[in-house]
């Protein structure tokens, strides 16, 4: 669906309802993303505010923020998406090394303080689960291609586990 807000989209939906619809036309059987195409779609407005946005969220932060909530489906995706924090921001050579760099992460520290405090066996299985070993398949996605955020690296994993 892309990025809008509230008002955009009652105004969009006013405009169709008045038959002032958009011409864009999507011939698709998918009636969802036909409208998401069509009524909901994210134009150079919304990309502007998305960006305002996400750029006053990182001067509010500082740069640490909590990566995930654990609230995401399977426990792998927030464990990589934690990972994967690291992963974009040092290049880990041995595990003694990735462990100071964990320790170090006020972003991975934070945001596995927080899943534990709401989940405790969640919070287990991540303590066990953010090693070296999973980094590293991680990083070696890092430098095949360009991310600028973890679920970008995330999604490439799970492309190329469903393409497998």
């Amino acid at each position: 669906m892309g990025f809008t807000t509230a008002q955009k989209i009652a105004e969009k939906v006013y405009s169709v309802i008045n038959n002032n619809s958009i011409s864009q036309k999507v011939v698709k059987y998918d009636v969802i993303d036909s409208l998401n195409q069509t009524i909901i779609s994210e134009d150079e407005n919304d990309t502007q505010a998305k960006t305002t946005l996400l750029d006053k969220m990182a001067a509010d932060t500082k740069g640490d923020y909590i990566i995930a909530t654990g609230n995401l489906g399977p426990p792998s995706l927030t464990r990589d998406l934690i990972l994967g924090e690291i992963a974009l921001k040092h290049r880990c050579q041995n595990e003694s090394e990735f462990r100071k760099v964990f320790a170090e992460s006020v972003t991975c520290t934070q945001t596995l303080a927080y899943i534990t405090s709401t989940n405790k066996e969640l919070g287990d299985y991540l303590e066990s689960e953010c090693n070296y070993q999973n980094y590293a398949v991680l990083q070696k996605l890092v430098g095949t291609h360009h991310f600028a955020h973890p679920w970008e690296l995330v999604a490439e994993k799970l492309k190329s586990i469903l393409q497998s």
